[in-house]
């Protein structure tokens, strides 16, 4: 067939072959934690998309915890990829260096690598409360943070993972709530044992204060809970004169008042009160630790009838503020 009314026409494109460069960055410390004028070392691997070493020209900046930057930090090659430069910090606060391999026509794509590290930070304590453990429930964790001195410390900030029971590792964000308290939330979809770790970093004008914390806990399929009791067989009063049960002291007897409180749940359970009434007042209390699954506890006190009548024995444990006048 012959082409009368249409002309060839060629479509072409340039290209080239070029290397993805990519960069790994480790400091000599774990944790990067440093003191006034001690050296650190960071060392930098550089490698092609394979994982093979390269030799190339690096450049990095340093980030002082004034703000100020560094861009001058020699770079000397030990091995082939392998560089290592050092640092001796004088300002107390956090550092960040990020390095790159300089962009040259055979690179088509560079990566680059940051690390932080801290200098002349003081430690602190951290305590950690993890409410609520049940599957698709959600979890609260509640830090509190202080120096020893006990004041607590806010603005603080927190990197912490939490290691799931299938062994993958979830990066948790933090809520501060004043007063030295952070919190966050986690809603497991799986039973097992679980663990969070982390580091909290208080930065202020001319100081650095660390600490970290690290609990671990299971997920179960429902909540295991305390139950404190008190049955009516459990308050046993006596006649103090001859240690027998006595249904109709007369006035001016002292009786002695057993009260047993039982835990019946499958929790231990935590500081509790005992009150124990005569008519509704309240004659004796007591304030316990805490009460083991399946244990039980007997209090006891005395009480002498000045008045003839009818009287009302009764015991509360745990009570609301409204149960007791």
């Amino acid at each position: 067939v012959k082409k009368k009314y249409f002309k060839d026409e060629k479509v072409s494109v340039d290209f080239e072959v070029c290397y993805h460069v990519g960069i790994d960055l480790d400091l000599n410390r774990d944790p990067p934690e440093y003191e006034i004028g001690s050296e650190v070392q960071m060392t930098v691997h550089v490698t092609n998309e394979n994982g093979e070493p390269l030799s190339r020209n690096l450049e990095s900046i340093l980030v002082l915890p004034s703000g100020n930057e560094i861009s001058t930090l020699l770079w000397t090659p030990v091995d082939l990829g392998e560089y290592v430069s050092f640092y001796s910090p004088q300002e107390i606060g956090r550092y960040r260096i990020t390095v790159k391999v300089k962009k040259d026509k055979e690179i088509c794509y560079v990566g680059e690598d940051s690390a932080i590290f801290f200098v002349g930070c003081e430690e602190i304590s951290t305590d950690l409360k993890i409410n609520g453990t049940v599957k698709e429930e959600p979890v609260e964790f509640v830090l509190t943070v202080k120096k020893s001195d006990g004041t607590t410390l806010s603005g603080g900030e927190i990197t912490s993972d939490l290691h799931l029971p299938d062994g993958s590792i979830l990066t948790l964000s933090w809520s501060d709530e004043g007063d030295g308290t952070y919190t966050t939330h986690y809603t497991p979809s799986e039973l097992g044992h679980y663990r969070i770790s982390g580091t909290i970093t208080v930065l202020g004008e001319g100081s650095c204060f660390r600490g970290s914390f690290s609990k671990g806990f299971t997920v179960v399929e429902e909540e295991l809970l305390p139950d404190l009791v008190i049955r009516n067989e459990d308050i046993v009063v006596k006649a103090k004169r001859n240690n027998t049960e006595d249904s109709e002291p007369q006035i001016g007897d002292t009786v002695v008042i057993s009260v047993t409180v039982w835990n019946l749940g499958m929790a231990d359970a935590g500081e509790f009160y005992v009150y124990i009434l005569v008519d509704g007042w309240v004659i004796y209390s007591e304030k316990m630790q805490g009460l083991a699954a399946g244990k039980s506890k007997t209090f006891t006190c005395e009480w002498t009838f000045i008045n003839s009548g009818c009287f009302i024995i009764s015991a509360v444990v745990d009570p609301n503020k409204e149960e007791i006048v």
